[in-house]
């Protein structure tokens, strides 16, 4: 498990970092994938996985509390897309895209300190 948090929180931050330096290329790559079926079932899945991990994972970490949060949130996350359906899903991304502006680097910096912390709570 503890392997597991270690790689979600290295991909998250690597990500945030991608968006952060360059993001047209990650911009471009959602886009490009929206319509995919894929991409929801990836988005509920990854979502469901890291909160399950982070939850049993908790205990053993330095900030159980926290990580059991955060898991909670993951997994609500997965449901809430799960509820909302692939079409809104496309909408919802569509909306972000062209938001992303303004929102995207902050949401990189955001991805980076996540990835790190769950990199720190159970290293």
């Amino acid at each position: 498990m503890k392997y597991l948090i270690l790689l979600f929180g290295g991909l998250i931050t690597f990500a945030g970092l991608a968006i952060t330096v360059s993001p047209q290329p990650v911009l471009s790559l959602l886009d490009r994938y929206k319509q995919h079926v894929a991409l929801y079932v990836l988005a509920v899945g990854v979502r469901l996985l890291l909160g399950a991990i982070l939850i049993v994972y908790a205990p053993q970490s330095a900030f159980p509390l926290v990580l059991r949060i955060i898991g909670i949130v993951s997994i609500a996350a997965a449901l809430g897309i799960l509820l909302i359906g692939p079409g809104r899903l496309q909408r919802l991304i569509d909306y972000l895209l062209a938001k992303a502006g303004t929102i995207i680097r902050p949401a990189g910096v955001i991805g980076i300190l996540l990835g790190a912390f769950l990199i720190y709570a159970v290293y």
